[in-house]
């Protein structure tokens, strides 16, 4: 059983051993950098492009249900019209109006 000198690890309260001391010492190599970094930055570019993506899908069916909807009340604001010329009539033919 080999027993680390104590420049080799580091130990904890309890003697277990918390830290191995690497041949980098402590410097990372580029690709560990690269890595630490674009790792988490190709993460938020796919984040950025699903948000934007349901976002143009949001607003296409919003904008489909408005013209739906102006359709609709066009139908219904021709129907109001139509009763109230009826209406007219009907008030004129009995000289309430």
């Amino acid at each position: 059983m080999r027993r680390e000198t104590k420049d080799q690890c580091i130990r904890g309260v309890w003697g277990r051993t918390l830290l191995q001391k690497s041949e980098y010492d402590g410097i990372s190599s580029n690709e560990q950098l690269y890595l630490a970094l674009g790792v988490p930055l190709l993460g938020v570019i796919a984040n950025v492009a699903i948000c934007i993506a349901l976002y143009v899908h949001l607003t296409g069916r919003l904008d489909r249900l408005g013209e739906r909807l102006m359709s609709k009340l066009d139908t219904l604001t021709g129907k109001v019209i139509a009763v109230d010329n009826r209406l007219l009539r009907i008030e004129t033919k009995l000289g309430i109006g």
